[in-house]
């Protein structure tokens, strides 16, 4: 998953106007988390994050300069419904984008204040085997072995009501390193924090429609860049392959997928 850095020039500098303050005729006000590789890092340098680096090649499109609201990150416990998302500023009208928004359900307090762009990439509960000839593809595949996975995610909670056999620990680094003991077959990881260690997902694997979800920019209605003009510039980017080659040098490798967790197929399959 891990790709060679190959940072995009133009957005290199796009980002070094933008926290240098140089003027320009219009600003993109975006909320990023402080401490969210490989999507955002404050002071992160020559590779401050994904969701950095495409904001300053959508301010150079839109002839905007780019300014980052850090807003603090706290350790989750949940990878997907994290409260520590940059919903309640955006709603709040501290910024006027957010990234990395996982659908409507996760806009929360910003639903009625903000309407999602088209999805910019996929992102979902990878699969990482004890055996490197794993020809794992079907969560049903799972049921005979014991399977690693961070507490309280919504991996952990589809391998409880499944009744498979499980253990969690709080961080990713930790769940692998059960594996790694030999004391789990399998391990599920999300796919952005799996791509800011070193190692490989199962390639067999496409994670299933449960465990997958598309990412998108939440824009605040009433910004002075609207949500149609950032909508239009971001299908541009999209369409020149921009998105997918700088996703890849952070280890996002998912392309949007054509379908992704629903909320309430969720519930009826526990029924």
């Amino acid at each position: 998953m891990r790709r060679a850095s190959t940072r995009l020039a133009v957005a290199v500098l796009v980002l070094g106007m933008a926290l240098s303050g140089q003027a320009t005729a219009k600003e993109l006000r975006v909320c990023l988390l402080d401490d969210d590789l490989p999507r955002s890092k404050r002071g992160g340098g020559a590779a401050p994050g994904f969701d950095v680096e495409l904001m300053g090649l959508l301010a150079e499109r839109l002839e905007a300069r780019l300014a980052v609201v850090w807003v603090p990150s706290a350790p989750p416990f949940s990878e997907i419904d994290d409260p520590e998302l940059p919903v309640g500023p955006l709603a709040r009208g501290e910024c006027d984008v957010a990234t990395s928004i996982p659908g409507v359900e996760a806009l929360g307090p910003a639903e009625s204040e903000a309407r999602l762009t088209r999805a910019y990439y996929g992102a979902g509960f990878e699969l990482v085997s004890k055996s490197p000839t794993s020809e794992i593809t079907t969560l049903d595949q799972l049921a005979e072995a014991t399977v690693a996975v961070r507490l309280q995610s919504l991996g952990h909670m589809v391998l409880q009501r499944r009744g498979y056999a499980w253990l969690a620990r709080p961080t990713p680094t930790e769940v692998l390193d059960l594996l790694d003991r030999g004391d789990a077959a399998h391990a599920l990881v999300w796919g952005p924090a799996l791509a800011t260690v070193d190692r490989e997902p199962d390639p067999s694997w496409v994670p299933p429609t449960i465990l997958r979800f598309n990412q998108h920019l939440a824009v605040r209605e009433g910004s002075a860049i609207s949500h149609g003009d950032l909508d239009r510039a971001l299908a541009q980017l999209i369409d020149a392959g921009d998105v997918r080659r700088l996703a890849q040098s952070y280890g996002l490798d998912r392309p949007p997928f054509d379908s992704v967790f629903e909320r309430e197929a969720f519930v009826a399959q526990f029924r």
